[in-house]
């Protein structure tokens, strides 16, 4: 069997706010702050962890919903009076907000990456 003990140190500075928070998180895990912080340092394998923008995915959300309800109407459109003519133009002007959604969203990706 491997070593199991718990020997090795490793020092990290933090500010008295950030001790005080790992110490409440510990706390309400039910576990020490050594052990708190081993879980979620070690819990992710070797993947890396991205922290992204809440508000930036929620604008990103918000543009595709509105896109995927502006197909909507225009599949409604063709199905019940089968003329695309009516509908080029929303059609064309979806398609151009899929697309720029889409590189919203791969740009935002992009930038994501880069922070770790």
């Amino acid at each position: 069997m491997g070593d199991f003990s718990k020997g090795a140190r490793i020092n990290v500075r933090l500010s008295a706010a950030e001790r005080d928070a790992l110490r409440r998180r510990a706390e309400l895990a039910g576990v020490t702050v050594s052990e708190y912080v081993r879980r979620r340092a070690l819990s992710d394998g070797d993947r890396a962890v991205v922290y992204v923008d809440e508000s930036e995915l929620k604008k990103l959300f918000v543009q595709l919903r509105r896109v995927g309800s502006n197909l909507n109407q225009c599949a409604r459109e063709l199905n019940t009076h089968h003329n695309p003519a009516c509908v080029n133009d929303a059609l064309l002007n979806a398609f151009d907000a899929v697309a720029k959604a889409s590189e919203d969203v791969s740009g935002f990706i992009s930038e994501s990456r880069k922070l770790i």
